[in-house]
C-alpha cells in the first residue's frame, strides 16, 4: 500500500491572525481548493483528490486548520469523503498518521472493518532551507474485521531531506518549489520490507505541487501533480 504525503502537505493562513512562525511558507485561506491527480508510470490517471479548508481557529500557540477531502478514482467516482484537522505548534506543522492511513482505504460505513494507527505524527516546518533534514516517521497500521486480522504493516518514513530549489510546471501553473526526497518502508507479513524513495516539490502559497516514487531498482512507480488550485 503507497502512502504518499500529499493529501497533508498544506498551508494554515486565513483572514485570522496567524503567528508569522506558521504562515511564512504557506499562504491558504478559508475556502481555498485544490485538486491533486494521481498517475501510474505509464501517464495513466489512477486517481484525485479534492481538499478545501473549511475553517482555522487558533489558541494560545496552536493554530487548527479543518480540511475537507474527497478521493475518487480513474472513472471519477467518489470513494471516500471525510475532515481532519491539521495543526501548527510553534512553528512546526504537524499532522496525525491516522488521516495519511485511512486515504487509503475504502469507504467503511457499512462494514465491520475497523482500522487502528499509532505511532509518531509526522512533522514539518513552516519554513524550508535547502540542507535541512526532517525527522523520521514510525507508525503503525492493523486492519482487522470482526475476529479476522486483514493486515498489520509498520511504517517507516526515513531519509527526509531539503535537496534543492527548483522550478516545476504543473496543469495548475508554473511554481518555485524545494525540492524533498524521503524514504517509506513498509515491513508487512513474515517481516518483508518494501521500500518506496519519493521526491516532494513544495511551492510558497501553494504546498506540494509535484510528488514522483521509485521501487528499490529506481524504476518509476508512479507521480502526482497539483492540477487546480482556486
Amino acid at each position: 500500500m503507497r502512502k504518499s504525503l500529499f493529501l497533508f502537505i498544506i498551508s494554515l493562513f486565513s483572514s485570522i491572525s496567524f503567528a508569522q512562525d506558521c504562515n511564512s511558507f504557506y499562504n491558504f485561506k478559508e475556502g481555498t481548493s485544490f485538486t491533486l491527480q494521481n498517475f501510474n508510470a505509464k501517464n495513466k490517471l489512477v486517481a484525485s483528490t479534492k481538499q478545501k479548508c473549511l475553517s482555522l481557529s487558533q489558541s494560545s500557540n496552536t493554530f487548527n486548520m479543518t480540511m475537507q477531502s474527497e478521493s475518487y478514482d480513474e472513472k471519477n467516482k467518489k470513494l471516500s469523503e471525510g475532515t481532519f484537522v491539521i495543526r501548527c505548534e510553534n512553528g512546526v506543522i504537524k499532522f496525525d498518521m491516522k488521516n495519511l492511513a485511512m486515504r487509503d482505504m475504502p469507504d467503511m460505513k457499512n462494514t465491520d472493518m475497523k482500522v487502528e494507527v499509532t505511532g509518531d505524527e509526522l512533522d514539518l516546518p513552516a519554513n524550508l532551507e535547502v540542507g535541512q533534514v526532517l525527522n523520521n516517521v514510525n507508525y503503525g497500521v492493523k486492519a482487522t474485521m470482526g475476529v479476522m486480522n486483514l493486515f498489520n504493516r509498520q511504517i517507516s518514513i526515513k531519509d527526509r531531506k531539503v535537496e534543492a530549489k527548483e522550478s516545476v510546471t504543473t496543469p495548475a501553473g508554473t511554481f518555485e518549489c524545494y525540492k524533498v526526497s524521503y524514504t517509506t518502508e513498509t515491513t508487512g507479513l513474515l517481516g518483508k520490507k518494501v521500500n518506496i524513495k519519493s521526491i516532494i516539490w513544495y511551492a510558497k502559497n501553494y504546498g506540494m505541487v509535484k510528488e514522483e516514487s521509485y521501487d528499490d531498482k529506481g524504476k518509476l512507480v508512479g507521480y502526482t501533480l497539483l492540477s487546480e488550485f482556486k
